[in-house]
């Protein structure tokens, strides 16, 4: 709620291009990349796991629960 406060939005959690579009080759020789769907879907499964809803923000209910509304 901190960060909402004070001005996040969903787009800022995302990474930088770098790292979207330049693969990592490991010490073993194998290649990792990273899409932005791949990444999209990593964002989308963190919201849902930490029962937040598709912009990453907690339900009104939650929010009286913790005493913040």
């Amino acid at each position: 709620m901190f960060n909402i406060r004070e001005g996040w939005q969903p787009s800022d959690d995302w990474l930088p291009e770098r790292l979207l579009s330049q693969p990592l080759e490991t010490s073993s020789g194998r290649v990792a990349a990273l899409t932005p769907e791949r990444l999209r879907g990593m964002i989308n499964g963190y919201y849902a796991a930490r029962g937040l809803d598709s912009e990453g923000r907690p339900a009104p209910a939650d929010l009286t629960g913790l005493g913040l509304r």
